[in-house]
């Protein structure tokens, strides 16, 4: 009797396994001719995206490859326009991962991951007109997806007062923002040819892109260089070796700012000179940071 049992379990398993990789296979091959066919309804998913996305989406090219077991698409020179239809981004490519389970319960697609791959950011420096906003919907959006990621994205800080003013230096920025549940996790790295000069860890819970129902925190580190290139934003002409650390937490949009460093051979170009061999620092500030 005991001998037995292996065989018998054996015997109930077996066609269990042997059909649920029949049934894989089957589902890998269907996912690649899918996939494959995929540029021949390029109309069809541009409406498709539309529907999903706050605005008219047009796109150059969509494939489509299996990553894993989930199928995903990759659209190049995707452009998007808002109602009046004037273009509010345009991304050269973009990178989006299905959900097939989601996908077969709701009957229509569902997108679980979203990556933005080179696209070029222009970041209004403070007290500019005309700063780009996400458009209505778009905050929704983004927090629905269970990670969203951007890479190699070349962000341009400027002009910083007004059209005469110099451009600041352009910088490379990589991000990771997952969502488990109701936990945000976020990791972010800003580099200035080829060195890093900002980088940040963090979670919370709530929408990110709704900054009065998100609370959280997040430490990093800023760079000496980072710091020159900070102060040119705000028509400043700073120099420093060394790195400052941070802490920043928000609680339901209420923030809460610590920066602490050690700066040394800081020089000051505003008017009159300051040359300083080293400089230690915290500060405290509770928000709304604008007036801190």
């Amino acid at each position: 009797m005991v001998n037995a049992l292996p065989r018998r379990l054996g015997q109930a398993v077996w066609p269990v396994m042997v059909t649920a990789l029949v049934t894989l296979a089957v589902y890998v091959s269907g996912g690649r001719l899918f996939l494959g066919a995929i540029p021949q309804f390029q109309s069809d998913m541009e409406a498709l995206l539309s529907q999903r996305m706050p605005g008219r989406v047009s796109v150059e090219r969509i494939t489509g490859s299996m990553d894993g077991f989930s199928p995903r698409l990759r659209l190049t020179e995707l452009t998007l326009r808002n109602k009046a239809n004037q273009e509010w981004i345009h991304l050269p490519e973009v990178s989006l991962r299905i959900d097939p389970w989601q996908s077969v319960i709701s009957g229509a697609l569902r997108f679980d991951e979203l990556t933005l791959i080179a696209p070029t950011i222009e970041w209004a420096a403070p007290g500019s007109e005309g700063a780009p906003e996400l458009p209505i919907g778009a905050q929704g959006l983004l927090n629905s997806f269970t990670r969203l990621q951007i890479r190699d994205a070349e962000v341009t800080l400027g002009p910083v007062r007004n059209t005469s003013d110099k451009a600041l230096p352009a910088l490379a920025i990589d991000m990771d923002l997952i969502r488990d549940r109701s936990l945000r996790t976020v990791t972010v790295s800003v580099q200035h040819e080829g060195q890093t000069v900002f980088s940040a860890a963090g979670s919370g819970t709530g929408n990110p892109f709704e900054f009065s129902d998100f609370s959280g925190e997040l430490h990093g580190q800023l760079t000496g260089k980072g710091m020159s290139i900070a102060s040119q934003w705000f028509s400043q002409d700073v120099a420093a070796t060394g790195s400052s650390d941070f802490w920043f937490s928000v609680a339901k949009g209420k923030p809460t700012l610590t920066l602490k460093g050690q700066i040394e051979a800081l020089s000051v170009r505003t008017g009159e000179s300051i040359d300083l061999d080293q400089v230690e620092f915290q500060v405290e500030a509770m928000g709304p940071l604008e007036t801190a």
